[in-house]
């Protein structure tokens, strides 16, 4: 899996309502906890640059794990052409 699919992959369980820790994606992509805090980063900094999306990136310190508090505005069709077109424009990249 590369970077834009690791990426699009916590957004959409964030979408779902998931409650996600930096150790468990870590070990489950096979990436360093460091390199999961630099997408958290990304799609927090994301998030808060959209004004049609009325969600942030929130850090349960109970349990260590980062949620979206409020909703993202897309539908899951809506989330889904985006992923495809990101994914073929390879717009993630850096």
């Amino acid at each position: 899996m590369n970077d834009q699919e690791r990426i699009l992959s916590i957004l959409l369980r964030l979408q779902s309502g998931a409650h996600l820790s930096k150790n468990q994606l870590s070990d489950e992509f096979e990436v360093s906890a460091k390199t999961i805090q630099r997408d958290f980063s990304l799609l927090g900094d994301f998030l808060m640059t959209q004004p049609m999306i009325a969600a942030e990136l929130a850090y349960d310190s109970k349990y260590h794990t980062r949620y979206l508090k409020g909703k993202l505005l897309f539908n899951k069709k809506d989330i889904l052409i985006i992923s495809k077109l990101l994914l073929e424009n390879r717009a993630l990249k850096k």
